[in-house]
Parts: C-alpha cells; structure tokens; sequence
C-alpha cells in the first residue's frame, strides 16, 4: 500500500524542472563506476535548489540498483561518532565499514556544517571506503583551499537559478494561471525557493500581484534569510548590502559605498561566497541574488538604498575626476540609476536583441 512518503516523493518528482545537464552528468559520473571521480561536489547558494536536486539524485541511484544513504550536516553533531551514527542508524557501528558493504551513494547534504569533520573525512573516514562506494556532497560553496589535494577524485557541479522557460513550466505544473505566472516569473528572478513561495502565495493566499503584494515582501525577506543564513558577520552582510548596488566592485569601491575604512577581513569572506563572481574588474553578485538584495532593501530601507547609491556616484565621480573616464566605468553609473527601462535596455541579456549600445557620432547631436 502507497505511503504518505510515498505520495510525497511522486509530487516532488512531478514538479522537478530542468537540472537535466546535472541530472546527465550524476547519469555519467554512476556509470563510470570505480573508473571515474569518486566524489561529486555540488555547490549554490542558498534556495537553488540543491537539496531538490540531491532527491532527483536518490532516485536516478535507487532505480538503478544502488544502495543510497543520506546525511545532513545540518541534523547531527560534527564528530566521527554523529557521523557513523547517522549513516548507520546505530552508536555501535562503524560509517565506512556500513557503507562497504553494498555498493552505495552516499549523499552528504549542507556539507559547510561539517568544517570540523575535515581532518577525520580526509584522514580515516574517505580513504577507507570502498571503490563501490561513491560521495556527493552538497554546500553552499565549492570545496576550498583544504580539499585542493582531492581535486583529481572530485567533480563539481555548481547550481545557477532556473531559466524562465522552467520557471514557467514549474508553475504550469503547480496550475498557476499563465497571467499570474508571468508575474512570479519576473519577480521571483528564476530562484527555485523565491518560485516554490510565490506559487504557495498564489494557491493559498490568492495573491494575484507580484511584487507588489505585501505578503511577497515577507516572502521575499525568508529567501534573503535563507540566501545569507550563514552570514552571520554584521561587516559582511553590510557589504553585501553595497554589493548589491553596484555592477562590479572591488575593494576600494566597496569600501566606500558600505562608508567603512577596513574592510580586509570581511572582504576576504564575500570573496568565499557562493553567488560572488569574478568579473572584467574586479567582482560581481549573481544577478538573481542581486535582485532579491535589492527588492529587500527597497522594501525594508529605501533610504539607505538610496544613500548607497549616492555613495557609489560619489566614488565614480571622484574616480572619473582623477584618471580618464572608462566606457565601464560609465556603465556601471547608470547601473546605479536601478531604473528598470536601463537595467533592460544595457544589462540584461535580449533574446530579441532589440536593444543595443553603439558610440554616439556628431551628427546623432541634431
């Protein structure tokens, strides 16, 4: 008889969207068998989907055959003993003999909570498992200086927001109306948990207005929670604030739009996040994150969005004043303007390609 988990697994499986490069890769990485990567590393920011992703995963293994044991670093305590116990389900039995004895996907989810395990994972528990024994971990960032040794063993897959195709085809699935799904599909940014939100909004509550609808603030403000669960640092949650405003950045701008002098450190940190990007100068905050920033900080301090922005013209203009002007640099101050007809014309990308930028010539003056 079908069981309520049952039931449950069958609805996340219908409305699972997209992911197939991922899906096709996890595919290839399993058949490879013990010829390839023994580890698969899969990173994103917060509410990009990954734990969805890990479920699809589970099913590609257990349809194929193999054993999956599942452990969230968040759900136990970051010793050898908590570690065993959860794969096991025992306090008498040991993790890595348990896992040898089938062959066995190990999924290990919010791996950044297990920083303390590195020593032991590296040391003892890893290189003990069988070759029949394959390890994804899921993080919210990549694997960092620590595991550089492991690289030929890993392959990574890092996770970006959906496509508005499938965001529209996830919303079809959830029988929103395709008037109202356009709406959630422009502002929820193609953020898988910003979408699964704003369609519990519009089938619970009858929210038909997005972004506008005070309740979408509110939903807005938990993904943002979510996005920086783990940014607990004041002085980096007060550069991502600056970040956000600006198109690219480095440490000398950001500096001057958060109004702080030493900012070594916690640039160091956003430096380490997930959604922060190298760009042509300097870095940039994925534009989905940047968006949702952006449309808390209009919500919740308007004004202090305003002075940043002014604080970023000011820094341009100064910068403008003591070397030639950059076509970048004169870029990203109409980036500042956040009006939406510049954002859509100069900054974001135009299936249509109806809109471009070319160098004025004289007579365009008449």
């Amino acid at each position: 008889m079908p069981t309520i988990h049952d039931a449950l697994a069958a609805i996340d499986e219908r409305l699972f969207v997209d992911r197939e490069p991922e899906l096709v890769l996890f595919r290839d990485w399993l058949a490879q068998g013990t010829s390839g990567p023994a580890i698969l590393a899969l990173s994103g920011s917060g509410g990009m989907g990954k734990s969805t992703l890990l479920r699809a995963f589970r099913r590609i293994a257990e349809g194929q055959g193999w054993r999956v044991v599942s452990a969230d670093g968040s759900a136990f305590e970051p010793t050898p003993e908590g570690l065993s116990r959860t794969i096991t389900g025992a306090h008498d039995r040991d993790g890595a003999d348990y896992l040898n004895e089938a062959p066995t996907v190990l999924l290990l989810d919010s791996f950044e909570k297990l920083g303390p395990l590195t020593h032991h994972l590296q040391e003892e528990f890893l290189p003990r498992l069988d070759q029949k024994v394959k390890v994804v971990i899921s993080a919210r960032r990549p694997l960092g200086p620590a595991w550089s040794a492991w690289q030929p063993v890993v392959r990574s897959i890092v996770l970006f927001g959906l496509e508005p195709e499938a965001s529209s085809r996830y919303l079809h699935l959830r029988a929103i109306d395709p008037d109202v799904a356009a709406e959630i599909t422009g502002a929820a940014g193609g953020i898988p948990l910003a979408l699964s939100l704003a369609a519990d909004m519009a089938t619970q509550r009858g929210v038909r207005e997005f972004p506008a609808a005070a309740e979408w603030h509110l939903a807005v403000r938990t993904l943002v929670e979510e996005l920086l669960r783990d940014v607990g640092d004041l002085d980096l949650r007060i550069l991502l604030e600056a970040a956000a405003v600006l198109r690219e950045f480095d440490e000398e701008l950001l500096a001057a739009v958060a109004d702080k002098a030493d900012i070594t450190a916690a640039f160091a940190a956003l430096c380490g996040l997930s959604f922060v990007r190298p760009a042509q100068h300097g870095l940039t905050l994925h534009d989905e994150v940047r968006r949702i920033l952006i449309e808390d900080l209009r919500w919740r301090r308007p004004e202090h969005l305003i002075e940043l922005r002014r604080r970023a013209w000011r820094h341009y203009r100064r910068r403008m004043r003591e070397s030639p002007p950059q076509a970048w640099m004169i870029a990203d101050e109409l980036h500042l303007s956040g009006n939406d007809l510049v954002q859509a014309m100069l900054f974001q990308e135009s299936e249509t390609g109806i809109a471009w930028g070319e160098r004025a010539r004289p007579t365009d003056l008449h």
